[in-house]
């Protein structure tokens, strides 16, 4: 269903999305345990985006742009309490992605759930992340890419394990390295961060069994939002009208009809494209990252003792650190290329920590599109 709404002299072409079944359903379940969309938030399909979140009424800076009754949410309490016939939490040491996964996992295989209309709403194939692609695709990756795809594989095969064998009575499902894939994936790509002291004041029978803090929590219809390193928003835990909600605010306010965006976290499109599937045009937290023996192949140099110690020293060779943004350059990348180049400098921490010459810097825009060039001509 097509619709076009005006707004000053600007015409927006919206195509609602509410009209299926498993979100009207989703919607339904909502109402009927207490959420009321009083900010008339509807989903949408968008030019750039594709599914996304709109609202018929203008926010200011302040306002509320969403509240989910917490008992509406997947958190350490629901799955501590959903868990007890396949699991004792006393016994086990999980990390919270492992429980909120299990829960998913063992809920979608149920006949009937008090969980099924969320559930169904969620996407029923595991997105397609690049590090879940076959061992011949991931092979073509650039290396930087292939260690994290290898790391992230690495993770969910330890998730999987762990639960494995701390998992009392074994549901077929729970068996299933595809589902709990699916569950692993979904929680890693739709999860909210929720303070941990708030979780241990809400369930008295918190225990110290969990490996990591219970910072994770699934968010019914919040979790339809897309992401904009430009979004600000507030998330925090109110109570009223005697029961506690979830709630997000806006920090910038937002017009009618347009998509409302919340930032999954300041992440260049690596991280994004790793961790959720998609990456951004406009990124302006991009990042172009390399390792040290990169860096010093490109610059074709080798370098003595001395040099390689006063890198390693202080933490210079760190490849989160070492990287070419819209900013410019990196202070690590810009230390590593003096010292690799100029050996006979007797004192690095006099220049490098003080004021690096004008002849590097003259130069330093070379170096940086010659890594540039390399970087595009390997991905």
């Amino acid at each position: 269903m097509g619709r076009t709404a005006t707004r000053r002299s600007k015409k927006i072409n919206v195509v609602y999305a509410d009209h299926l079944k498993e979100i009207i359903d989703l919607r339904r379940w909502l109402s009927k345990y207490g959420w009321s969309n009083v900010t008339k938030l509807k989903l949408a399909k968008f030019p750039d985006t594709d599914r996304g979140v709109m609202s018929s009424k203008r926010f200011k800076k302040g306002d509320t742009i969403i509240a989910i009754p917490l008992d509406l949410m997947i958190t350490y309490k629901t799955v501590s309490k959903g868990l007890t016939e396949i699991l004792s939490l006393s016994d086990v040491s999980l990390e919270i992605h492992d429980l909120l996964t299990l829960f998913l996992v063992t809920e979608r295989c149920k006949e009937q759930s008090l969980w099924s209309e969320y559930i169904n709403s969620l996407p029923q194939n595991s997105p397609p992340l690049p590090w879940l692609a076959s061992p011949e695709e991931l092979n073509s990756y650039p290396a930087d890419l292939q260690i994290i795809s290898e790391r992230k594989r690495k993770n969910l095969e330890e998730s999987l394990y762990r639960t494995k064998r701390s998992i009392k009575k074994h549901p077929d499902c729970v068996l299933d390295e595809d589902l709990f894939k699916w569950g692993y994936v979904l929680v890693n790509t739709r999860a909210v961060y929720i303070h941990p002291d708030f979780v241990r004041i809400t369930n008295e029978n918190m225990n110290d069994a969990l490996a990591d803090e219970p910072t994770m929590a699934l968010c019914p219809f919040l979790d339809m939002f897309n992401h904009h390193f430009q979004a600000l928003t507030e998330s925090e835990v109110v109570y009223r009208e005697g029961q506690w909600f979830y709630q997000l605010k806006t920090l910038t306010g937002t017009n009618k009809y347009d998509q409302i965006f919340i930032s999954y976290g300041a992440h260049d499109n690596i991280k994004l494209l790793m961790e959720y599937g998609f990456f951004l045009a406009d990124n302006k937290l991009d990042t172009v990252k390399f390792g040290l023996e990169e860096v010093l192949k490109i610059a074709g140099v080798n370098v003595d003792s001395r040099q390689y110690k006063f890198i390693k020293d202080h933490n210079f060779d760190n490849s989160e650190d070492l990287y070419i943004g819209y900013e410019g350059i990196s202070f690590n990348l810009k230390a590593v290329l003096f010292v690799i180049c100029n050996a006979e400098v007797k004192n690095f921490n006099y220049v490098v920590f003080g004021n690096f010459p004008d002849d590097f810097l003259k130069y330093l825009p070379q170096y940086t599109k010659k890594l540039l060039f390399y970087k595009k001509s390997s991905f």
